[in-house]
């Protein structure tokens, strides 16, 4: 139920039906590219100014906040650059050590990288992981040195690439560990599978309502304006190539009529719509609001 949660408050439309199978292309949601862009170009161009590293540091510390983690910008002498916290409950909390290594030339050598300091300041943190963020990783031999001493290198497109579908289709933070633990060269590729899955469920949200309202404007006396989840998977199934599986209809439809949504309602079997769903995402917008206004990804 969480992936499903989420995925109302992200990105429930409010505008005109629309065909499940044209939403299926996997780009930027509207708008959302064009806000995110002077952070990424802020992050590229820190990155190679490495007359200013403490400016890379707070950008790469901000990026991590703005994943939902709770960041920690140090960058003396002695100390890491940035610790990143996912406070979560018992085992499952995991600290990351964050080394962010700018470059004028864009690519991070092996004399930059002082793998027995990194680990050191991983010990005095208590952390659980490593990563080295910079603007390019060339060779193969700095990737193979970090596999051997438990080191992530993470470069800043990839960075970026992760904020960026983080806006669109967001992640846990136990989702994101798998990113944190990488060792040796990180790719992004790791969680494709899952942002897809983030952004199927959000299709499937909005073609659930708009089937529902359309069920109810045009009720005969065998339906009487419901449906059930065998109905619309017959209905689905025969619109897209990949079409949405029982269990995920099921799941939609036992979060749209949970008390807190309250969008839907079911009689036996069957559900049918109580409201336009226009009103359901203002009330997700509402409650999405509330949640921001109460939890802040912060810098400390």
């Amino acid at each position: 139920m969480l992936p499903l949660g989420r995925a109302m408050l992200a990105d429930l439309p409010t505008d005109a039906p629309a065909a499940l199978e044209a939403t299926q292309g996997e780009g930027p949601t509207p708008g959302v590219e064009a806000s995110l862009s002077p952070t990424a170009e802020t992050l590229r161009a820190a990155s190679r100014d490495s007359g200013s590293p403490e400016r890379f540091e707070r950008e790469v510390a901000e990026a991590f906040a703005h994943l939902g983690y709770d960041s920690q910008l140090f960058g003396g002498p002695g100390q890491t650059d940035v610790l990143v916290t996912a406070h979560l409950s018992g085992d499952s909390k995991y600290s990351v050590i964050v080394d962010a290594k700018s470059s004028a030339s864009g690519k991070i050598g092996e004399t930059q990288v002082n793998f027995d300091t990194l680990k050191e300041h991983r010990a005095a943190n208590s952390a659980e992981y490593i990563l080295v963020v910079g603007p390019g990783f060339p060779g193969s031999r700095l990737a193979a040195r970090a596999e051997a001493h438990g080191v992530g290198l993470l470069d800043v497109e990839t960075l970026i690439s992760i904020v960026e579908h983080h806006a669109q289709a967001p992640l846990t933070l136990q989702e994101l560990r798998d990113v944190c633990s990488r060792v040796g060269v990180v790719e992004s590729g790791v969680l494709e599978k899952r942002w897809s899955a983030e952004k199927r469920m959000y299709r499937l949200c909005d073609r659930v309502l708009r089937q529902l309202a359309t069920e109810a404007a045009s009720a005969d006396a065998v339906t009487t304006g419901a449906l059930s989840a065998h109905d619309l998977y017959l209905i689905f199934r025969s619109e897209v190539e990949n079409p949405p599986t029982p269990h995920e209809i099921e799941s939609v439809l036992k979060f749209l009529s949970s008390e807190i949504i309250h969008a839907i309602r079911k009689v036996g079997s069957q559900y049918s719509i109580l409201e336009d769903p226009g009103t359901t995402a203002r009330r997700l917008n509402l409650l999405a609001a509330s949640v921001a206004g109460q939890a802040s990804a912060r810098i400390r």
